[in-house]
């Protein structure tokens, strides 16, 4: 009886151990960090006029033995792009929930390893200098205010939309991409272009400055109630977090 209680003993243990394996496996997390400088150039009949900022992302893969419990998430930290036209005149490149994919799209060659722990290890390990061109297709939307002093003057200046387009033997379609919004000469005048974005991995601090270009979001401006009044899908609903 006791060879048979200290092998029922085992088994009790052995189970309890492979529990609690188990579930560190399910929730084991790996994550990285990268940092990066997003640098737009505008075209302007002075010469280029450029705006830059530092970002960093934050990626945290889930390790769950599971395939189909796998799974990724990004959060960025920073701010919006200032470009300073002169004459008073600044244009913003704002930033969203899919910022993050900056890096993916103007340096894509991790995401092309298919697991997320290899696409963080990728970006992680990226040395500082290394740099890519977003593509248009991944440029963020442009925002100025006619009057920096107040928040509801805001404008859209530049955005580009994903549609679907028929395919030639008219059967089906596929997702394309084109410029649904481009503001920049009517705003800024004759010859004024947004010309390219680049990103390139960096060592820097993430910046910290965007407030003093911003008007105030505060219930005295009566922002957030003309805010509330916009209809849904008008391209001024923008708040104070696509900046920062």
């Amino acid at each position: 009886m006791k060879k048979i209680g200290k092998i029922l003993g085992v088994i009790v243990l052995l189970a309890v151990t492979a529990a609690v394996a188990a579930e560190v496996a399910q929730n084991a997390a790996l994550s990285g960090t990268w940092r990066y400088k997003i640098t737009v150039m505008v075209e302007t009949p002075e010469g280029i006029k450029t705006g830059s900022t530092v970002r960093e992302v934050r990626g945290t893969v889930n390790l769950n033995p599971l395939p189909e419990e796998r799974g990724a998430g990004f959060r960025t930290f920073g701010e919006a792009v200032v470009v300073d036209l002169g004459k008073g005149r600044k244009v913003f490149g704002l930033i969203d929930w899919q910022t993050h994919e900056e890096v993916f799209k103007a340096l894509p060659q991790g995401t092309e390893k298919g697991e997320w722990s290899h696409v963080v290890k990728y970006y992680q390990e990226l040395k500082s200098g290394t740099k890519g061109v977003l593509p248009q297709n991944a440029w963020p939307k442009f925002v100025t205010f006619k009057d920096l002093n107040d928040p509801k003057s805001i404008e859209l200046v530049w955005a580009g939309e994903f549609y679907d387009k028929p395919h030639e033997n008219g059967i089906g379609s596929s997702l394309d991409f084109r410029v649904g919004t481009d503001r920049f000469e009517e705003l800024f005048g004759q010859g004024v272009k947004l010309k390219e974005v680049e990103i390139e991995i960096t060592d820097e601090p993430v910046v910290r400055k965007i407030d003093k270009y911003l008007p105030s979001f505060g219930e005295e401006t009566g922002f957030w109630k003309w805010f509330e009044k916009l209809p849904y899908g008008d391209p001024r609903r923008i708040g104070p977090n696509n900046f920062k």
